[in-house]
């Protein structure tokens, strides 16, 4: 989720991460310090610290993975999350380490993580089953998620979260995953009220592709209608659809990985208006890549292009 207050301005940028990641070298993280999930806030932090100028260097060494010669908990461990850890076990807790890192690494504007608590992801199946951890909830080859929640009930969003949404004059959901990064911040309590009482614009950006194990044969206008299932009624403006159909080959190579690409119809557009929102379509996919789908921890997806993207919300809202 970010949030952006106007004037247009990096140092005006408040984004708000995630924290139940438990996968890859999070996992191991987690598992071995008892903390919020750094990955994303490692991986927000590098971006916001390129985008703020900073030497090259400092947002490549947060992303620098270790490859032991010898396999153990250290391979592929993203240099970045042992930082985060140890500074978070120096200060206290998540929130100030993460200030300690925007220090170091020059960042303009702000991360927040959306909660200190130290939670995991479930998801009610739809044969009945639970499933725990972010990694399960989004596992392949397993029914449909029916429902998302907590898996600790007394978890609780931060304040200082509630408190930039509020304010904001632009809120944008996504895109990223639909349940493990876009529902696991909306779910903590407290965040959906504070949408609903945002007077910004609040957009959703809605993925060109589908994720295996979350939103398999999802249209445009189903990703809307669950997303507004976790949220109060009226608390989205827009949803930005993308109308660019990429070649057939781009859309076989993401098919083999299992991102399908998502066709925007008049159907959808109806679906969408008829929840009381107002679609954004637009033809705003990334040109070609021509190496294919990116080596990622997870699966990669047909991105947006940023150009593209910022004109169409432009000419909209007045971004």
């Amino acid at each position: 989720m970010i949030v952006k207050t106007v004037p247009e301005h990096l140092d005006t940028f408040t984004a708000i991460v995630t924290v139940t990641d438990s996968g890859s070298s999070t996992g191991i993280i987690r598992s071995n310090f008892g903390i919020a999930a750094p990955g994303d806030i490692r991986a927000t932090l590098s971006v916001m610290s390129r985008m703020s100028g900073t030497e090259d260097i400092l947002p490549r060494l947060m992303e620098y993975r270790f490859q032991p010669q010898e396999t153990g908990q250290l391979s592929n461990m993203a240099f970045g999350n042992l930082m985060l850890a140890a500074i978070c076990k120096l200060t206290g807790n998540i929130k100030t380490a993460i200030m300690a890192m925007e220090r170091i690494l020059s960042v303009r504007g702000r991360v927040l993580p959306v909660s200190l608590s130290n939670t995991d992801l479930a998801a009610e199946l739809e044969d009945g089953t639970v499933v725990h951890g972010e990694v399960n909830v989004r596992g392949r080859d397993k029914p449909p998620i029916r429902r998302l929640f907590l898996a600790d009930e007394t978890a609780r969003a931060d304040l200082e979260v509630e408190e930039a949404i509020r304010g904001a004059d632009f809120v944008f959901l996504g895109p990223g995953n639909l349940y493990t990064s876009v529902l696991a911040c909306l779910i903590f309590p407290y965040i959906q009220r504070a949408l609903a009482e945002c007077r910004g614009k609040r957009i959703f950006i809605c993925n060109t592709t589908s994720s295996p194990g979350q939103t398999e044969g999802f249209s445009a206008a189903r990703h809307v209608e669950v997303l507004m299932k976790y949220l109060v009624p009226g608390s989205l403006d827009h949803v930005v659809l993308n109308t660019e159909r990429p070649s057939e080959r781009v859309i076989a190579e993401y098919r083999e990985h299992g991102a399908e690409f998502i066709p925007v119809t008049r159907r959808d557009l109806s679906a969408v208006r008829a929840l009381g929102i107002e679609p954004i379509a637009e033809p705003i996919v990334e040109p070609e890549p021509n190496g294919g789908p990116r080596k990622l921890h997870k699966v990669d997806t047909i991105r947006h292009d940023p150009a593209k993207l910022r004109a169409a919300l432009r000419r909209a809202v007045g971004l």
